[in-house]
């Protein structure tokens, strides 16, 4: 499934719906994505050339929404999260042409796989037919405040659904919904961030380190 949404990030296009990100003011950042230079670009496509059939290049969180009760008898709720930067993005395209033994080089950059921003896509993990779809409603990112710290709320500049469905064993199709968002960097706070996925009656987060924010350049 991470592979998928890695596919879905490289190629996606900007959704007409969208929701502008509220200003916030000035802030410090630690990782901010910047626009790659070409030598970047280069690198990024090597690197994705051996991982043809290896993990993405981002960050893949995992929100758990379960509740104890529904969880001990099977039927989780847990949601793959999966952020990637323009690097990110082109070490995927890179490895996704050489598993299919195609050619890809810097001219086979998209302005969208290089542009400045944030991709994030969330989906529900479908388990077996025990597991109640649960469509996601919308995410956000925000900073791990710690006791007395103020929170920084970043709302993505653009979300569209992202849909997903499969058949239980009487043959019935089962369908869900989760998100894909594009968020502006430049408004990320300093720190650890949590990926907040909303749903009609709950929230979870997954959350990215500070010391792996890297993953999301």
């Amino acid at each position: 499934m991470a592979r998928a949404f890695a596919l879905f990030l490289v190629v996606a296009t900007a959704s007409q719906l969208y929701a502008q990100t509220p200003t916030n003011g000035a802030r410090d950042t630690t990782a901010v994505v910047a626009t790659l230079a070409d030598s970047d670009v280069t690198a990024a496509i090597a690197l994705g050339q051996p991982r043809k059939n290896g993990k993405t290049f981002g960050f893949l969180g995992l929100a758990d929404c379960s509740n104890m009760i529904d969880a001990m008898g099977g039927n989780t709720r847990e949601y793959i999260v999966l952020a990637q930067g323009p690097y990110g993005r082109i070490v995927d395209a890179s490895a996704q042409a050489a598993r299919k033994y195609m050619p890809f080089g810097p001219s086979d950059v998209s302005s969208s796989m290089r542009a400045p921003t944030l991709t994030v896509a969330v989906q529900q993990k479908l388990f077996n037919a025990q597991t109640t779809p649960v469509p996601v409603e919308h995410i956000v990112i925000r900073n791990a405040a710690q006791d007395g710290d103020s929170v920084h709320i970043v709302q993505p500049t653009h979300i569209e659904e992202l849909p997903e469905s499969y058949y239980n064993l009487m043959g019935a199709k089962i369908e869900t919904k989760g998100v894909w968002a594009t968020f502006d960097p430049k408004a990320l706070p300093p720190g650890d961030l949590q990926f907040v996925v909303i749903l009609s009656n709950k929230e979870c987060n997954a959350r990215l380190r500070e010391r792996d924010r890297d993953k999301i350049r």
